[in-house]
């Protein structure tokens, strides 16, 4: 009896040490990327003669392609978006918008990035007033707050200089 039970602890031991594959994801992980590369952005300001006084406002314009890709295997909610757009010198935000829920599932069609997919959107400013000014050099951030099925919140975030 005592042989039988030597085996089958061995064979306890041995079978234990097997895995079916790597080890399931503990969180999502997620990227940002913004298309088209480089980002196309249009500062309009009205023309003046030199002896008129100078407009008040010009106006930004940009058309981004924004998708949050999801390569670990564990899907989630986004909460929402921040697109900013900022003076690259001084990092003062020109333009700051909060994109929450509803407008992700407006405008993507839902706010769920399952497992290994990548969501993608349009997220179009058009004319957004800034005072007058020279344009300046421009950063894009964008930041999201995502809650993956595990219950972790993610913050992945992008930022790249405009041209």
């Amino acid at each position: 009896m005592t042989k039988l039970s030597v085996f089958a602890l061995l064979a306890t031991l041995a079978l234990s040490g097997c895995s079916s594959g790597p080890p399931e994801p503990t969180q999502a992980d997620l990227a940002i990327t913004v298309s088209p590369g480089p980002l196309v952005v249009r500062w309009a300001c009205p023309q003046h003669a030199p002896t008129d006084p100078p407009p008040t406002q010009c106006f930004l314009s940009m058309d981004p392609v924004i998708s949050i890709k999801e390569s670990a295997g564990v899907g989630g909610q986004i909460v929402t978006i921040h697109v900013s757009v900022r003076d690259a010198a001084t990092a003062a935000e020109l333009v700051g918008v909060t994109l929450d829920r509803n407008w992700v599932v407006s405008n993507a069609g839902t706010d769920r990035i399952d497992p290994r997919t990548t969501l993608a959107f349009r997220a179009v400013i058009n004319n957004y007033p800034l005072p007058f000014a020279v344009r300046p050099n421009l950063t894009l951030v964008i930041g999201a707050r995502v809650v993956d099925d595990k219950g972790n919140e993610l913050t992945p975030g992008f930022r790249a200089d405009i041209h």
